[in-house]
């Protein structure tokens, strides 16, 4: 196991460890779900190069293309709670409904 590999498997235990102590901030949500999916990407191009494979760099960036429409999906919906609350707070998701 090469050294990057080790720094992006702690990268990731990072964003669990914030995912699960930040559950109120939408923002903060997004940012480590963005850090997450953006390790798993890179280890998995990182993989797919060590094994002389193509499909994990294929793999690598469809991680990367569905993590930035998570993001920009993400972020019309904080737009959108912000205008209708005023507030960006995960608890007040129930009041976009209908």
């Amino acid at each position: 196991m090469y050294l990057i590999d080790i720094i992006l498997i702690g990268i990731y235990v990072i964003g669990l460890t914030g995912l699960i102590l930040n559950k109120n901030n939408i923002i903060n949500i997004l940012i480590i779900s963005e850090l997450n999916l953006g390790t798993l990407g890179m280890l998995y191009v990182l993989a797919s190069v060590e094994l002389n494979d193509i499909l994990g760099e294929l793999s690598g960036l469809y991680i990367l293309t569905f993590t930035a429409a998570e993001s920009a999906i993400g972020l019309a919906i904080v737009v959108i709670l912000y205008s209708k609350t005023g507030i960006i707070n995960i608890r007040h998701l129930n009041k976009l409904k209908g």
